[in-house]
């Protein structure tokens, strides 16, 4: 079996933290929508897609050759939590200049206040999460969840205090800065703790210069992809009307939320696959098939909940004012899937070095969101453009997909994904008929069906319960920090 008992439990720990992560994140998404005017919550989505750019620029992928530093030589943690830190504060100040250039121009002009506090959050968010990327590098995903974890509830205390005292988007920008800020505070206190990693320490040009260039490659790649994923928000403002905006910015809101579970697992598996690709043929598909299973075991669910339920999740939610937003949420349910999928081909690019074809398949996705996104934005609103996301996400799945088969072999459409689809479709169909119930009801039958159907259509592979039964009768110390 390709996956250890440590495997098993980093994928367990970060799927826990992350459903969390998601639940935390849905309430305060409810707090946001219940208590913001659409209008408002139309400006907050549209600060957050716009500087969501400059908070990566910001990173420019130095996460990733720190979480490689640390796990080649997991001593030097307290070192590269130091040099990072410093060469993403560098690219901080930086990309606030750059953000201030930008907001002078049409469609940010208006709201360029706004956006430079977003940009702020933007551009914190890297110094909270720092602990949690020192963990995973040194294999202990399980530790970095239970950061992730408080830094989730420490995130909600920010919005929800924001959305009582000042229910506007500065209000919520605001709030989400303190949290960042306070988040900083803790992870600093925690890296000073557990590895010194906090404080001063003697000056290294050359790890400092390794975390610049080492991310470089990655942090293109992950620039032109934010720009891709977050165009559409873009479009929303510049060719539709404040209403539509905040109609689209919900649906897409509850998307991304969700989506942080299914992606979570490759993310636990990350040093994993840079351990293991190069071992040979065999392994890099039996890794392949492991994530299609375990992403597609989460994905396929939360998309046919919201595809079959999506008034009923908008008006239990965010309340009946968002209903007009139902057909959009219905339209995007399919790109959670689509999203996992392209998400998991990314980090098998990631952890072996190949950056050229993500970073191209996404210059074309941002092609086509802006050519065709233009007059379909005009002509149909959140529905056309939610429906050329679909269909951009689909070309660039496909083009992973034929981009990776003579390195990582053919996806296993036969053995996982037909029957995870069959699995998840066939209580779906019975949750559809039975009409009569309460949706709660009905959305129960699709989770205990698709549970079970995916175990007995062998989606969750057996193997990985006797793993886990393992773990839990000798819990191990792998990897311990």
């Amino acid at each position: 079996m390709i996956l250890d008992r440590g495997d098993v439990r980093n994928v367990a720990a970060l799927l826990v933290a992350q459903a969390v992560a998601a639940l935390v994140g849905v309430f305060a998404f409810t707090r946001i929508g219940r208590e913001l005017q659409v209008r408002e919550l139309g400006r907050f989505g549209f600060a957050l897609s716009s500087t969501a750019f400059f908070g990566l620029l910001a990173e420019f992928g130095i996460r990733y050759a720190a979480m490689r530093e640390i796990a080649l030589n997991p001593g030097s943690s307290g070192a590269v939590y130091r040099h990072a830190a410093r060469a993403r504060w560098l690219l901080a100040g930086a990309t606030l200049v750059f953000l201030l250039l930008v907001a002078s121009l049409r469609p940010w002009r208006g709201e360029r206040d706004l956006l430079m506090l977003a940009g702020l959050v933007a551009v914190t968010q890297f110094g909270s999460d720092a602990a949690s990327w020192v963990f995973f590098g040194r294999g202990r995903v399980d530790l970095g969840a239970v950061v992730l974890v408080v830094d989730r509830l420490l995130y909600l205390v920010g919005i929800y205090v924001a959305a009582f005292t000042l229910p506007t988007a500065e209000g919520l920008v605001l709030g989400a800065l303190g949290a960042n800020l306070v988040r900083m505070g803790v992870s600093k206190f925690w890296m000073r703790a557990k590895f010194g990693g906090a404080g001063g320490g003697a000056w290294e040009p050359s790890l400092f210069l390794r975390m610049l260039t080492g991310g470089a490659a990655i942090g293109v790649a992950i620039l032109v992809f934010v720009g891709y994923s977050q165009v559409s928000v873009v479009l929303m403002k510049a060719f539709s009307t404040p209403e539509e905006l905040g109609y689209y910015a919900m649906a897409f809101g509850i998307v991304s939320v969700l989506l942080v579970i299914p992606t979570s697992l490759t993310m636990a598996l990350f040093p994993t696959l840079a351990a293991r690709l190069d071992q040979g043929e065999e392994t890099r598909r039996e890794l392949l098939d492991w994530n299609f299973r375990l992403n597609l075991t989460f994905a396929l669910p939360l998309a046919a909940l919201l595809f079959l339920f999506p008034d009923a999740l908008l008006g239990a939610w965010m309340g009946v004012k968002y209903a007009p937003a139902s057909l959009t949420l219905r339209i995007l349910s399919v790109v959670l899937v689509l999203s996992t999928l392209s998400f998991m081909y990314r980090l098998f690019f990631f952890a072996s070095n190949r950056y050229r074809w993500e970073t191209a398949l996404n210059l074309i996705g941002v092609s086509i969101m802006i050519v065709l996104g233009v007059p379909i934005c005009r002509a149909y609103g959140g529905v056309g453009v939610a429906a050329l996301l679909v269909t951009t996400e689909c070309l660039i799945v496909f083009g992973k997909v034929l981009g990776t088969r003579r390195w990582l072999g053919s996806p296993p459409i036969l053995g996982v994904f037909v029957p995870g689809v069959l699995a998840v479709a066939i209580p779906g169909c019975a949750a559809w008929l039975a009409d009569g119930l309460r949706w709660s009801l009905r959305a129960g039958i699709l989770a205990v069906g698709a549970g079970v159907l995916l175990v007995v259509f062998k989606v969750v592979p057996i193997e990985l319960w006797r793993v886990a039964k393992g773990l839990l009768r000798q819990p191990g110390s792998e990897g311990a920090a």
